[in-house]
């Protein structure tokens, strides 16, 4: 490792040099509340768990942290921690920052309580995570790119000078009367066999550094993101004949939104992709699995949707 680099634990006085990062490792001008919304994991208890490196005139060159969060698998709680948000300026790759950072993340949250690290690295990241630092990725989400017959007016909410009349004018209205009172719905996917991330209020609460919903259609909670396509998060616990149901709602819904497609990402296997695939057919996504810090629990034995990824 160069000599010329130091190394500091994130906190609240280092975020404006993640905000940096962002616009250098990824050309992403993100705003300071999303920033500090983000990195905000108090409810969980735990939270700065990463490192930024700088270089020798103090430029922020590098930057890995994990996301603290709670699992539950057995019926058990766990501290665990989402593994997002890899930057490193286009000035310092290939210089080893990010397993060495990695590494010292790894151990902090250790010390913090965090039994495993999860996430869901693209195919370039993934040899780095497998090789150098223990990950195992036993799959891929199945991903369904549902179309919807509509002009996409939707785009509107990818430019900022339309975004706030699109979401005021169009998506407000549309979606006033499936507004619901709860506050959150538990995880459909975890079960006898399979755990999950365990989504309380907490996690709901905390998951609104990006702007999204909690509708309720046939009187079962939808968690659903709108930008020109409409991504569903997930759905809560139904059976076969009702998903159907409210997948039709949804795609009325996508329609009056001029969403141009519903997205749904599924581990394999799980009731709900089965009920997609049976109509639709899939595509591989991004590797699902994590690092043991020392549990003994299985980070690829937990089965996740869309609304578990750091990115929704």
């Amino acid at each position: 490792m160069p000599e010329e680099y130091t190394f500091e634990r994130i906190s609240a006085s280092r975020l404006y040099d993640i905000k940096l990062l962002y616009l250098d490792s990824f050309g992403e001008d993100v705003s300071m509340d999303f920033v500090e919304k983000k990195y905000d994991t108090s409810a969980f208890g735990v939270r700065d768990i990463g490192y930024i490196a700088y270089d020798g005139v103090g430029i922020p060159a590098a930057y890995y942290g994990v996301f603290p969060c709670r699992a539950s698998i057995g019926g058990n709680a766990y501290l665990c921690a989402q593994s997002g948000d890899t930057m490193t300026h286009p000035n310092h790759r290939g210089k080893g920052l990010f397993i060495k950072l990695a590494k010292m993340t790894y151990e902090l949250a250790r010390e913090n309580g965090i039994k495993f690290v999860y996430g869901f690295p693209n195919d370039n990241s993934l040899p780095g995570f497998e090789k150098k630092l223990g990950w195992v990725c036993p799959e891929k989400f199945n991903v369904y790119y549902i179309p919807v017959s509509r002009i996409p007016i939707a785009i509107l909410s990818k430019w900022k000078v339309t975004r706030n009349l699109y979401y005021k004018y169009i998506v407000a209205s549309r979606l006033r009367s499936l507004k619901t009172k709860k506050e959150y719905f538990e995880n459909p996917l975890i079960n006898n066999n399979d755990g999950g991330i365990l989504r309380d209020k907490d996690f709901f609460e905390y998951k609104n550094y990006f702007k999204k919903e909690l509708i309720e259609i046939n009187g079962k909670c939808v968690y659903i993101k709108v930008d020109s396509s409409l991504r569903i998060g997930d759905i809560e616990s139904v059976d076969e004949e009702n998903f159907y149901l409210i997948l039709q709602k949804l795609l009325k819904l996508a329609k009056s939104l001029g969403c141009y497609r519903l997205i749904f990402y599924y581990s394999p296997g799980v009731k709900y992709d089965k009920y997609l695939s049976a109509k639709y057919a899939s595509q591989k996504g991004s590797p699902i699995g994590g690092v043991d810090l020392g549990s003994g629990v299985d980070p690829g034995s937990l089965k996740y949707s869309l609304a578990d990824l750091d990115t929704y």
